[in-house]
């Protein structure tokens, strides 16, 4: 079975070493809190080195000099993004890119995807 349809992509850039509260990696928070609000998808991936246009350094100099960035991609509509995102205290040093994205879903039972 194959679904498609167009929803937005939201990528946000993190430090590996910050954390939610002094207590946990944030990315682990984000994966969380996604769960809880059933977002249609949240990967979390590390990063090793990037650059601004600038020719700037991205992740090594501007963001965390001995330490790996990490990257969260979350896919779902807009409204409920927006609505996940609505707490940004947790964001601050933080790069937030969006845009949109068609996706395809395949599954191989008859099960309801909502988008």
């Amino acid at each position: 079975m194959k679904i498609e349809g167009e929803q937005v992509l939201l990528r946000i850039f993190i430090g590996s070493n910050k954390r939610y509260r002094y207590i946990f990696p944030l990315y682990r928070y984000f994966i969380k809190k996604a769960l809880g609000s059933k977002l249609a998808g949240l990967s979390v991936v590390k990063a090793v080195y990037g650059y601004l246009k600038n020719g700037q350094s991205l992740f090594r100099e501007r963001f965390l000099k001995s330490s790996n960035v990490m990257i969260l991609e979350m896919v779902d509509r807009l409204d409920r993004l927006n609505t996940f995102l609505s707490n940004t205290d947790f964001l601050k040093d933080s790069f937030v890119f969006s845009e949109r994205a068609y996706i395809i879903a395949y599954r191989t039972k008859d099960e309801e995807l909502k988008f």
